[in-house]
């Protein structure tokens, strides 16, 4: 177990990084580094951040919904965060350092379009969101606050597992986007 506080902080630390890379890439790429795929099957940078951008939002609308019926019903109390099995779970498989590969489910699947350097605003924004939903979520209890998963409703994330999985996942796609703009093949940026 771990302080709410100290938890969050954690969060908004590790969080804090992945922002800061993430406006480091606005001025970086152009619009065919963006778009360009290794092949068929790989995600584009642009892919990798709108994927982001849709898993955020997923969890963003859900979160914002407990977070504000919790401080409407005055339901406010904070006790040491204790991660869940199933969020356990979810960390380990969408974290930045599980080689797998998995698909991602429908509803989080980008689109197949060119993407304009505007996306990296658009994530930003995102990140910013999520930073804003950790903040407002000190004193709350985050281990009884439960997020549905998108796979199934049978299963719920403890509100402090989201942010993790949240933060772990959008370092997985950094990881993604690092290994896309350092293969020998990634094209030149145009003059």
């Amino acid at each position: 177990m771990i302080s709410t506080k100290t938890y969050l902080d954690e969060q908004q630390s590790n969080l804090q990084l992945i922002i800061d890379y993430f406006e480091s890439l606005k001025e970086r790429f152009d619009i065919n580094q963006i778009n360009w795929r290794m092949d068929d099957t790989a995600w584009s940078i642009g892919q990798c951040c709108h994927h982001i951008i849709l898993v955020n939002r997923y969890y963003l609308d859900r979160s914002k919904e407990k977070i504000d019926a919790t401080v409407e019903a005055n339901l406010l109390e904070e006790s040491p965060f204790r991660s869940g099995y199933l969020g356990n779970m979810m960390i380990s498989l969408v974290g930045a350092h599980n080689g797998f590969k998995l698909k991602s489910p429908s509803l989080f699947e980008p689109e197949n379009t060119d993407y304009k350097t505007s996306i990296f605003s658009e994530i930003l924004l995102s990140l910013e969101e999520v930073k804003t939903m950790i903040e407002s979520s000190s004193g709350l209890d985050l281990n009884k606050i439960k997020i549905d998963s998108p796979d199934n409703k049978l299963m719920r994330f403890r509100l402090g597992d989201v942010f993790k999985i949240l933060i772990d996942h959008c370092e997985r796609h950094m990881n993604q986007i690092k290994e896309l703009a350092g293969s020998a093949l990634f094209p030149l940026k145009n003059a």
